[in-house]
């Protein structure tokens, strides 16, 4: 797994995540949208991609 943060300000952040075969031998890629409420992160919005 990879993961890389791409932007952070404050309170918001964009990250890129990388995993190649799973459990299921599966890849995909995500982007997730990140938000701080007090002082956790939390996953505000996802999208992914299933690499066929």
């Amino acid at each position: 797994m990879k993961i890389d943060i791409l932007d952070a300000e404050g309170t918001i952040a964009s990250v890129h995540i990388s995993l190649e075969n799973d459990a299921y031998d599966e890849s995909y890629t995500d982007f997730q949208q990140l938000l701080k409420i007090d002082s956790e992160w939390i996953i505000v919005s996802k999208l992914f991609h299933l690499h066929s």
